[in-house]
């Protein structure tokens, strides 16, 4: 795979790269010192498995719940620190924002590969590397992110690089049998490489030798810890967890719109209740019995689960204050990097109708594409069941390229104006535009906070309707 290929820099762009990087750094900073001398909930679950692995080894683990992976790669920095809890902490940090940071350099040289226009490469690592939310993940114990890159990652090296060598191999394959042993959910995934690969077969882009197939089904071989675990201590046949978590979190989705966790309280769970199916511990009314008992309320229900997908408030995943600052900006952020990307993603099918079908199917438009329908596969199936603002980086992340696609239309329609009137006429429409709609997001996501019974954005705002 080669990377930006007859890229060339400015001075001037040169500047602009290394402002917003260092600009990332800093906010990586910023949350890395708040967030190193505390792991709460989730985070404390994964850091006692890293403790049991260190003290016990890797095949006693007795966890329902969680798979091995994540656990083992914090128990393998904690004793590369001899134990130190904070520095192990803040060099795993530092390994995620890297993997993240990578993710987003590799789909921006997809699309560089697909139309190598700067202003598209720029967009991406711009919103990319700048995302206030991803970057304040990247300084916990918490799967979501570091799973999310290991997907594209791997979708991205399926589908554009040569799997025929060993390394892509595992790039390909290997990462994906990872990312399941770090989120087992990642399981939806497997269909879209295998698809991906099956593609590129057909297309002749793969030579099957025996070689190739040994290499890649050895990569199967990440699945034993697990597995092991599984038989020896439930009895049970599966590489995944062992309790069945689906089926609960489709009941809940019935009770409760979104949820979200508190830093210190006594109830740290935060739930955004559903008005029109509210909890009730007798209920077992799933998301789709729901979808026939009351279509109406199953609509509404999935079109806010679909909607908390897209608007992730609270940037502190461990939340101390219900009213702060950053909550606006970072949807502010937010909301322009998905209207770009829905704007891109128009044009990218717009691109389909007219008949750039074969451009759209090269290894890099391949890449997209499989990006594209994984985020439509992966967000239909999070919509039946209780989402929390997390689970949306994986959509926004395999989303990303098109940001690059929106904001250049934008770019060339302001730029096509005759005179520096129209120009500005036009940036300025645009940018009426976009206060109108993130102000209507805003309402609505502020609305949303409402139904926690705890959280009255007129306290701050007394004009809000």
């Amino acid at each position: 795979m080669k990377f930006f290929n007859g890229y060339e820099t400015k001075k001037s762009e040169k500047l602009f790269l290394c402002f917003v990087g260092l600009f990332s750094i800093l906010i990586f900073i910023y949350y890395l010192q708040k967030n190193m001398y505390i792991s709460l909930h989730d985070e404390g679950g994964y850091l006692q498995i890293s403790t049991q692995i260190l003290q016990e080894g890797l095949f006693s683990l007795k966890e329902p719940v969680r798979t091995y992976m994540y656990p083992l790669l914090i128990a393998v920095f904690r004793a590369i620190n001899f134990g130190d809890e904070l520095y192990s902490k803040a060099i795993f940090s530092v390994f995620q924002y890297f993997v993240y940071i990578m993710t987003i350099i590799l789909i921006a040289n997809v699309s560089w590969a697909v139309k190598p226009k700067k202003i598209i490469v720029h967009t991406i690592f711009s919103l990319g590397v700048l995302n206030p939310y991803l970057i304040q993940s990247a300084t916990l114990y918490l799967t979501d992110l570091l799973s999310s890159c290991i997907i594209v990652i791997t979708i991205v090296f399926a589908a554009s690089s040569n799997v025929n060598k060993g390394v892509n191999i595992f790039l390909s394959i290997g990462l994906l049998v990872v990312s399941l042993m770090i989120r087992p959910s990642n399981a939806i995934f497997f269909p879209v490489v295998f698809i991906i690969l099956l593609i590129r077969l057909i297309k002749k882009e793969i030579k099957l030798n025996f070689k190739l197939l040994v290499f890649g089904f050895a990569q199967l071989l990440i699945l034993l810890p697990q597995l092991y675990n599984n038989v020896v201590h439930f009895n049970k046949w599966t590489p995944l967890i062992v309790q069945k978590l689906y089926t609960t979190q489709s009941i809940w989705a019935t009770q409760f719109l979104k949820y979200a966790t508190l830093a210190s309280s006594e109830n740290p769970q935060l739930f955004y209740n559903n008005p029109y199916h509210l909890f009730r511990p007798d209920d077992t009314t799933t998301i789709f019995q729901m979808m026939f008992e009351n279509f109406g309320v199953f609509i509404f229900t999935v079109s806010a689960h679909l909607f908390a997908v897209l608007d992730w408030g609270y940037i502190d995943t461990y939340i101390t204050n219900f009213y702060p600052v950053s909550r606006i900006f970072g949807s502010v952020f937010l909301y322009l990097s998905w209207l770009l990307i829905l704007l891109g993603i128009c044009l990218w099918v717009k691109g389909f109708i007219k008949g750039n079908f074969k451009s759209r199917m090269r290894p890099g438009g391949l890449a997209i594409n499989a990006c594209l329908f994984t985020s439509i596969l992966y967000t239909s199936f999070i919509s039946t069941t209780l989402v929390e603002s997390r689970f949306g980086y994986p959509i926004f992340i395999l989303l990303l390229a098109f940001s690059g696609w929106g904001a250049e239309y934008v770019f060339n329609s302001i730029k096509s104006s005759k005179n520096s009137f129209l120009y500005f006429i036009k940036a300025l429409g645009y940018l009426v535009l976009f206060v109108i709609l993130a102000a209507v997001l805003l309402l609505l996501s502020f609305k949303f906070d409402v139904y926690t019974g705890k959280i009255d954005w007129k306290t701050v705002f007394p004009f809000l309707p």
